[in-house]
């Protein structure tokens, strides 16, 4: 019995990201490598892309931040004014929604997976042979056993 799709990219992510190829046969392995240099190219650009966007998002909380410690002190030292307060609050939670809601997608982790599924994925399937299913199950209960 052959694996589904999805188990064979989940070899090739297990692959890419750790270099464990208990899950792939030889023929598989032979074709990632010839792939291997793409892929690796594209997962550093996605792991930077990662650190930057922390980084970004951190920068762009700042506000939101600052309005938070704003609302604390105000509501901390000026009771008879709570209503300003409490609009400091609004405008802190209102920018926090807003950047909470924009689309986090990674350009360069979409590429990255792009690039699997559609160039390298068909070509492991090509090779599958019968016999791993069988042998993915078995690696797998090994490591739940660990």
């Amino acid at each position: 019995m052959k694996r589904k799709r999805r188990l064979i990219y989940s070899a090739l992510g297990e692959y890419v990201f750790h270099g464990n190829d208990i899950f792939l046969n030889s023929e598989q392995i032979k074709i990632v490598n010839e792939h291997n240099k793409k892929l690796q190219k594209l997962l550093k650009k996605s792991m930077r892309e990662r650190r930057l966007r922390k980084v970004i998002i951190f920068v762009r909380k700042t506000p939101s931040y600052l309005l938070q410690g704003l609302s604390n002190i105000v509501s901390v030292l000026i009771t008879p004014f709570e209503w300003f307060a409490t609009k400091v609050d609004d405008i802190a939670v209102d920018y926090e929604n807003k950047i909470n809601l924009r689309v986090k997608k990674l350009e360069a982790t979409d590429k990255l997976n792009n690039y699997a599924y559609d160039v390298v994925l068909p070509l492991l399937e090509k090779v599958e042979t019968e016999d791993m299913f069988e042998v993915h199950q078995r690696e797998i209960k090994k490591l739940k056993r660990n």
